[in-house]
């Protein structure tokens, strides 16, 4: 951390540092990555801290409140709406306050650092759930939940969050521990001075405006604009816990809060009913709504047809010339009450009323899971398309009474026509909840202008409506400037509550009642004087520019990153790096950054596995954009022992197998392991495979191929040439020529997967100028190139055409390229397995290299390793196994790479399988490393049921 001299400081600085220490931070770095969140605004905070626990907190408010400098607590960064970023003392409360407490059939205590998605899996063995299911589910934690009071396609039957508080622990301005509560009127005389003094001020302020916030009350089923009001107050209970949610981090900072629990449905079904009318559909979603359908979900045409452009595959969910189409759930004890109101649903909007058509329906639950999916990944779709015109969620979250749905959608494409704006629109029709997205370049001055203006229209039209500005996002920085004229009665209400809560106005000012006016289009991430700033690297190259602008936000990295699972550390996010490297690229933050530490860590924690690939929303190349920024900095800076050392594992592994077996019990003495890690810097720790000395037979390089000869390339690699020769290397050879291929092995030289992913494309430039040379008379005739190692498969297939995609040789090869597992599955299709596959009596569990996941073939080995007869492969949720080629190898990661891989080690061991299978080298290391089971390539169980078939495998073995 890069904090200036205590002479340097501002006193709040001072202070804070003193009390906080290595908890407080303000470096460039950190302050670029909390600088945005998903939401369209970039505001640098003043500091970001990391409290563990309330004490923490409770000091970093009392001394901001002595120096007024503002506090905004925030969680996973997943809001849209821009009330997690400000000119702030940001609290991270994703770190800590995650613990769960099932305390009662109907309620449970958490705190507000737990993700929602990961409440649910806690109350699944409970027969419970959560009632709001917002769509960032698996990344936002119950602190942002409640401060945007949030909702999700189920609102419809549970309500917005608001409805399912019991009470919240807020830490207040004052710097004092507040229990925000729903309690009876009576007892509010017997609580204690502190508590006392709030509620009875509250109660009379609501008991003031009363009719006020009756006659302003948004003719909605849901809202999330404005403080919580209304209902709050009754005959005989006030419900200050319902009173916080959706404040926004105004009122206090949560630490966590007991919530209301509903009961699992038994059994659900999803139909689907098209319609070409608006009017017509509004109709049949009033008659969906008195059948009680859980879920009414909205996408229109517009939507569909970008769907179906970026993601064809999803035709059988999205048909074509459809103009509104809805998705509906309906929840019931039994299949059979599912299928009666899909009957009665039918019924009513199509054989009566002849509405619309129906379309297909379900109640097997994977089908559901996968139909919803489309709806869910709505924005993620939108994301993905390439170009300067974004999908722009500035106008996102309106909401008007479903019976007036189809009315005021008309209205909205009226005026986005008006506009001359290219949109899409889907949504949450049973509560009349809009999602509307524009696609538009902010960068264009013209489009910049009329942004301004559409949007003073649009609040009109909400307003026009008695609609609510927002449904389940919050006021955030989009709306603030609006709600004077949402709600010109209640503002001084709001005002008056602010005060009670923050008099000092130092908790997320410029929200909801700002200190000063902040127009709702400033501060923007992009903007008319955005511009470009050279690094001198290829990351100045338009396409990796628009790359790293690509990435939205969304913090879908903190579900899939490895690293930040195991860690938790922002840094450790996908979006971290496109945060820094954007601010690089405008101008925010200098280049010279780039030879800072802290830049090495960001970049260092990613292990370019390629996981960003598959499992990005957006699909950013993150380990693209990374490699190429390490590149950058290692102009600078020299390369550790152990990376010059690892970076070149081929000549290391082909020196030790001459010398096997003498090298192996080298390495296993504890003195020249100790030796070993302090000169080298190669943890001691680390178990190396057993090398074999080994003569590779080399067929023939023949470069006349006759054509439509069962000829195939085959690429082994590091791993199989020099660790495993008798296993992956011969055995894939013995299979391939059990097909009746002729196995060419061609020329080779290290695929340098390893000085990539350190950034050192010149050294690795000769090697990959050769390998070029020497598989390229190939794939020119066709002739299909195998590969045994998920990693060098990786390499030719993905890595050498994303840093030269200029050289058409790279595209050739690509092309000829595949994994073997993939070729021979469709060999198998094609008839070519002539013979049965015997009997291997085997429990398994198999491991996917993230390098074979991220090369996305249609066919993997859990594909060929089914076809074995009496070969269990046990189903785990499979995950990084830590290691990540040389990255576990090095003295600095190796507790990093264990701790990563623990998940995936602890599933193996409950499972007590007798091997573990995978494709990748340093996978099998770090698996047998972690679990002590034997692990081995798929080829080689293959090939003993296939071509050996032996009656003892198990022996063999």
């Amino acid at each position: 951390m890069n904090i200036s001299s205590q002479n340097n400081m501002e006193k709040w600085q001072q202070a804070l540092l003193h009390k906080l220490k290595h908890k407080v931070r303000w470096d460039t770095i950190t302050l670029q990555l909390y600088s945005t969140a998903a939401c369209i605004y970039e505001i640098t905070p003043l500091a970001v801290i990391i409290p563990e626990n309330e004490e923490d907190i409770l000091t970093a408010i009392n001394i901001c409140r002595h120096y007024d400098i503002p506090i905004l607590p925030r969680g996973a960064g997943s809001s849209l709406a821009g009330n997690a970023v400000g000119r702030a003392v940001i609290l991270d409360l994703t770190h800590h306050f995650q613990k769960m407490e099932y305390i009662a059939e109907n309620r449970i205590k958490t705190g507000v650092g737990v993700i929602l998605d990961h409440l649910q899996d806690f109350l699944r063995p409970y027969d419970k759930k959560f009632g709001p299911d917002p769509s960032s589910s698996n990344v936002c934690v119950i602190g942002g939940v409640l401060g945007n009071n949030s909702g999700g396609p189920h609102t419809i039957l549970h309500g917005n969050m608001f409805k399912h508080v019991v009470s919240i622990t807020v830490l207040v301005a004052n710097g004092e521990r507040f229990q925000a509560k729903n309690i009876f009127l009576d007892e509010i005389d017997k609580l204690d001075e502190f508590h006392r003094s709030y509620y009875k001020k509250v109660q009379q302020l609501l008991a003031d405006y009363s009719e006020k916030i009756e006659k302003n009350r948004p003719k909605v089923t849901k809202s999330a604009s404005g403080y919580q009001v209304w209902d709050i107050l009754t005959r005989d209970r006030l419900n200050l816990a319902s009173l916080f949610v959706g404040s926004e981090g105004t009122l206090g900072v949560f630490t966590e809060a007991e919530l209301k629990i509903v009961p699992l449905s038994k059994e659900r079904g999803i139909i689907s009913f098209y319609f070409q009318d608006l009017e017509d559909m509004g109709k049949a979603i009033k008659i969906l709504r008195e059948l009680n359908a859980s879920s009414v979900e909205f996408v229109d045409q517009s939507f569909i047809r970008l769907a179906l452009e970026y993601q064809p595959e999803l035709k059988k969910f999205l048909p074509e010339g459809v103009r509104y189409l809805l998705y509906v759930e309906f929840e019931g004890s039994d299949i059979q009450s599912i299928h009666h109101l899909f009957s009665q649903a039918v019924d009513q909007i199509v054989q009566q009323k002849k509405l619309g058509q129906s379309g297909a329906y379900s109640t097997d639950e994977l089908e559901i899971e996968q139909i919803l999916r489309v709806r869910k990944a709505a924005t993620v779709i939108l994301n993905k398309i390439e170009g300067q015109d974004k999908p722009l969620p500035f106008i996102e979250d309106a909401a008007i009474h479903p019976d007036h749905f189809p009315e005021f959608l008309h209205d909205v494409a009226k005026l986005l026509e008006k506009y001359d704006f290219k949109f899409v629109v889907f949504g949450h029709a049973g509560d009349g909840n809009l999602h509307i997205r524009p696609l538009l370049n902010l960068k264009n001055q013209k489009i910049a202008d009329l942004i301004e203006l559409f949007m003073d229209e649009f609040v009109d039209l909400v307003i026009k409506y008695n609609g609510s500005l927002s449904a389940e996002h919050g006021d955030g920085r989009l709306r603030t400037p609006y709600l004077e004229k949402s709600f010109p009665d209640l503002m001084p209400l709001f005002r008056e509550i602010k005060n009670i809560f923050d008099p000092s106005r130092i908790m997320n000012p410029d929200i909801i009642i700002p200190k000063t006016p902040v127009p709702w289009n400033a501060n923007l991430r992009y903007n008319p004087e955005y511009t470009y700033h050279k690094t001198d690297s290829r990351i100045d190259q338009e396409k990796w520019r628009l790359e790293i602008e690509k990435c939205h936000g969304c913090g879908t990295c903190r579900e899939y990153c490895p690293v930040f699972v195991a860690t938790g550390e922002e840094e450790a996010t996908a979006r971290a790096k496109t945060n820094i490297l954007r601010g690089i690229i405008s101008g925010k933050t200098p280049a010279t950054i780039i030879d800072d530490k802290h830049f090495f860590k960001i970049m260092d924690y990613c292990l370019n596995c390629g996981q960003c690939l598959t499992d990005c929303p957006t699909s950013v190349d993150i380990p693209g954009m990374t490699v190429l920024a390490k590149e950058k900095l290692h102009q600078k800076q020299l390369y550790k022992i152990n990376e010059k050392i690892l970076q070149n594992g081929r000549l290391v592994s082909k020196i030790s197998s001459l010398t096997a077996p003498l090298t192996n019990r080298i390495l296993s003495l504890g003195f020249i392991r100790y030796m070993m890690e302090l000169f080298t810097g190669i943890d001691k720790r680390r178990d190396f495979p057993k090398f074999k000395k080994h003569t590779i037979v080399k067929s023939a390089e023949e470069k006349t191929i006759i054509p439509n000869e069962k000829k195939v390339v085959l690429w082994s690699g590091c791993s199989a040439q020099y660790n495993d020769p008798a296993g992956e290397y011969e055995l894939s050879i013995k299979l391939l020529e059990k097909l009746g291929y002729d196995v060419i092995i061609p020329s080779w030289r290290c695929c340098n997967i390893a000085k990539i992913s350190y950034g050192n494309f010149k050294d690795a430039r000769k090697d990959m100028d050769f390998n070029i040379r020497s598989l390229l008379p190939y794939a020119e005739k066709k002739v299909p190139i195998l590969f045994t190692s998920a990693s060098c498969g990786y390499a030719f297939i993905k890595e050498y055409i994303n840093y030269s995609p200029d050289n058409p040789d790279l595209n050739t090869i690509a092309g000829a390229s595949s994994d073997i597992h993939d070729f021979l599955m469709r060999a198998f299709q094609r008839g070519e397995f002539t013979d049965i596959f015997s009997s291997i009596p085997m429990r398994i569990i198999y491991h996917d290299p993230c390098h074979l996941k991220s090369q996305q073939n249609d066919y993997g080995p859990k594909d060929l390793l089914s076809l074995i007869p009496d070969l269990e492969l046990i189903e785990i949720d499979d995950s990084c196994c830590g290691i990540a080629g040389t990255f576990g190898m090095k003295k600095e990661n190796y507790d990093l790479s264990m701790k990563i891989g623990n998940p995936l080690f602890s599933q193996i061991n409950e499972a007590i399988p007798d091997r573990l299978v995978s494709g990748c080298g340093t996978c099998q290391i770090q698996l047998q490393k972690g679990t002590d089971i034997e692990t081995i390539h798929p080829i080689v169980l293959l090939y003993q049921s296939y071509v050996k078939k032996e009656t003892s495998v198990m022996s063999s073995l």
